[in-house]
């Protein structure tokens, strides 16, 4: 009888999710843009600090996930 095996492929793609974070995917947008969003980031995570509530970024199930 034939020994079965199995392949399988992985592509993994790894970022610098710092660089990410300050530059945005490609290096984009111009110094003003990229101020401005990490101005709206940490409004944010103030106003999460401040009331104990978390936003969702998109992209994310409900709890318990159907």
């Amino acid at each position: 009888m034939p020994l079965l095996t199995t392949q399988a492929t992985a592509t993994i793609t790894m970022y610098d999710m710092p660089r990410v974070g300050a530059w945005g995917y490609f290096d984009k947008g111009t110094a003003d843009e990229r101020y401005q969003n990490k101005k709206q980031i940490a409004e944010q995570r103030t106003k999460e600090y401040g009331t104990g509530k978390f936003a969702k970024a998109g992209g994310c199930f409900e709890y318990p996930a159907r």
